[in-house]
Parts: C-alpha cells; sequence; structure tokens
C-alpha cells in the first residue's frame, strides 16, 4: 500500500525515480498521519472503520497504514502491534536506503557523464583523423 501510494502522488514517473520518491516520501512522512489510498467511507453495513474521532483505539496507531477496501482498518501488517522501538528502527533504515539510493544517483550521473565526454572525445578525434 505504501508503494501505491507513491505511484498515486507520481502518476508520470519511471519505475526508478518511484523507488527513489519511496524512501524521500517515507523519509519525510509526518506519523503518524495515516497512509490513505482513499478516504475511509461509511458503508452503513455496521462494520468499523478506522476513524480515530471515533475510536479511541485508533488514536494509538503509530504508523497507521489504512486498506482501501471498506471496510478501511489499519493494514494487518507488522504495524498492527508497532511498538515506538520499532517506528525509529524502520525509520532509520529508511533514511539510510534513501541515501543509499542517492549516492546510487548520483554515481550513475556520474558515469553518463564521463561515458558522455569519452564518446565525444573518441568522436572529435575520429572526425580530425579524416580531414
Amino acid at each position: 500500500m505504501l508503494v501505491a501510494r507513491v505511484c498515486q502522488l507520481y502518476p508520470n514517473a519511471d519505475p526508478s525515480t518511484l523507488v527513489q520518491k519511496f524512501f524521500l516520501v517515507f523519509l519525510k512522512w509526518q506519523w503518524p498521519q495515516p497512509v490513505l489510498l482513499k478516504k475511509p467511507d461509511e458503508a452503513g453495513l455496521g462494520f468499523p472503520v478506522w476513524d480515530p474521532r471515533q475510536n479511541v483505539a485508533d488514536r494509538f496507531h503509530l504508523m497507521p497504514i489504512i486498506t482501501p477496501a471498506y471496510p478501511q482498518q489499519v493494514s494487518n501488517c507488522v504495524f498492527l502491534c508497532l511498538s515506538g522501538f520499532g517506528l525509529i528502527t524502520i525509520s532509520s533504515e529508511t533514511k539510510v536506503n534513501f541515501y543509499v539510493l542517492k549516492r546510487l544517483h548520483a554515481a550513475l550521473m556520474l558515469t553518463l557523464l564521463l561515458n558522455f565526454v569519452l564518446d565525444f572525445r573518441i568522436q572529435r578525434s575520429t572526425f580530425r583523423s579524416r580531414r
């Protein structure tokens, strides 16, 4: 659901950009702000829907990732029982991965630039030798 949220935020991004944006978005995410793919709706069928204004227990979720299907609730992943330490761990790993990707992207850009310069020099020397 986190990947789906990033795809909603950046619908025209290529896959490599989406990976980088994933870590950037969730590095800066203001937890416990919920991750929603759509606003929760009440279908009137009597099932409890995630709503921290009405359900006291919903106020204590540290990383609420809300399912988009009715009834919208916190995802039954590890996040349901996440402790403060777990939130710190996930946040720090997200930060590490963001900076690893940033360094890889910089190295890739440098490699592309060097290849461009080398190709230009090769083409220039080939052109000069033909004269």
